[in-house]
């Protein structure tokens, strides 16, 4: 079962802080929003390393699977072959 207990950002949360303003609410409401925010700039700064690493595992995968696909071939050549001929 989903559950929001623990989400800083949950629909529950802020509607507590909200039912009850007070320095301490609106302190933890903002030192939320920066922490939201932060998460947003960490990901902005990381997304050309992210994007280099996503290439990096796309060619790796795409040279296993050649590999993989001409050791198949090669294999299903093999036992194709009239035992003469092995």
């Amino acid at each position: 079962m989903y559950t929001m207990q623990g989400d800083p950002v949950a629909i529950e949360r802020w509607e507590a802080w909200m039912a009850s303003p007070s320095t301490a609410n609106a302190e933890a409401a903002i030192t939320t929003l920066r922490a939201v925010f932060a998460v947003f700039n960490y990901m902005n700064a990381i997304s050309n390393d992210r994007q280099t690493v996503e290439t990096d595992i796309m060619t790796a995968l795409t040279q296993f699977d050649d590999l993989y696909a001409r050791e198949c071939v090669a294999q299903s050549a093999q036992q194709t072959l009239p035992s003469a001929l092995l």
